[in-house]
């Protein structure tokens, strides 16, 4: 490849799924938001590793999503256990353990009342009292759980961790949201063959 064409789709690549020379640039951070998302999309498509697919996935959502610190993608079997797949560190694991252990928690309210479930703090929470002061204990302060799902179908939850009080608005709600229909989408031909052991570090 010469160096004029390489710098030709060095520059198709920079500005693919930016706005028209029109845009006055009001919408930025939108802007910024649906650029990386389509990145990402476009490099989950060429990435044949399913494991470091999903690995990019979750790393993506705690970057993307306002208040994340640490972050899963889960499944549940028979109802009460959880099994993270693909995580961000240590301690996303011991908060799905966690909820596995105690049979409560937002990643099952989540998938199961097929809602987005928001733990604003962990300290005063009184809707999973047991899970809440274990994940307090762990140094995680709020939760955002959000279903994986196409068309319908169940593929899980993308639980996202902070470690601050309140860490999660209605922004991070709707990125999340965002977020998690795009990276169903493209995992969809991968949870066939995830739903095996769990997984691995993300990191």
């Amino acid at each position: 490849m010469t160096e004029k064409k390489a710098g030709q789709e060095r520059e198709q690549e920079e500005g693919r799924g930016r706005p028209s020379e029109q845009d006055t640039g009001t919408m930025a951070d939108r802007d910024e938001l649906a650029v990386r998302l389509g990145q990402l999309a476009r490099s989950l498509q060429a990435e044949d590793d399913q494991d470091l697919m999903l690995d990019e996935v979750i790393r993506a959502a705690v970057e993307l999503v306002p208040g994340a610190a640490h972050g899963s993608i889960s499944r549940v079997i028979n109802h009460s256990q959880v099994i993270p797949e693909h995580f961000t560190g240590p301690l996303a694991v011991q908060v799905e353990e966690a909820q596995t252990e105690l049979g409560q928690g937002p990643c099952l309210a989540s998938i199961y009342e097929q809602v987005t479930v928001r733990l604003s703090d962990t300290a005063t929470d009184q809707r999973w009292p047991a899970f809440s002061r274990r994940a307090h204990t762990l140094g995680v302060r709020s939760m955002l759980a959000v279903q994986l799902y196409v068309d319908g179908d169940n593929l899980g939850s993308l639980n996202l961790f902070g470690t601050e009080p309140d860490a999660f608005d209605d922004e991070s709600e709707h990125i999340g949201l965002l977020f998690a229909a795009h990276a169903a989408i493209a995992c969809t031909p991968l949870f066939a063959f995830t739903l095996g052991p769990p997984g691995r570090d993300a990191r």
